[in-house]
């Protein structure tokens, strides 16, 4: 039985490759909701679904969806890095328990280490100038 629990879904039967395919799929489906959410209208939605993956046989399809994202090798290697490190957080507290949970219940003093730490990492790679329009303005 799936119990929601804490953001979390927590299986009591199950095996993780269940639940990795579980997460999978809603994944996609949220994928495919950005789709008609981003689309100027049903039918571009309609088209970019019938054509998203025409053309990925071809040699390069990779390397030009890359390119396409306009980051340089280090905002890339930056982003790639970043993801790894939540992926591992999160699957961490499926082997570990909730790691924000053992987080607070640190000493105070090396709690506010990490947080200090963290922070610092946003400030750090936070880009200077970021001058990008709000999303629901299009609407």
């Amino acid at each position: 039985e799936d119990i929601f629990i804490g953001g979390k879904i927590r299986t009591g039967k199950g095996c993780w490759p269940v639940n990795l395919l579980k997460h999978a799929c809603v994944l996609c489906l949220l994928l495919v909701t950005w789709i008609f959410f981003r689309a100027e209208s049903v039918s571009d939605a309609f088209y970019v679904l019938t054509n998203m993956l025409s053309g990925i046989g071809k040699a390069g399809y990779l390397k030009a969806g890359i390119s396409g994202l306009g980051l340089d090798k280090v905002t890339l290697a930056t982003t790639v890095v970043s993801i790894l490190v939540l992926a591992i957080i999160d699957s961490s507290s499926y082997i570990c328990g909730d790691v924000i949970e053992k987080v607070s219940n640190m000493k105070l003093v090396l709690r506010w280490s990490i947080y200090i730490i963290f922070v610092m990492i946003i400030i750090v790679f936070t880009p200077a100038v970021v001058s990008t329009e709000f999303i629901y303005f299009q609407f």
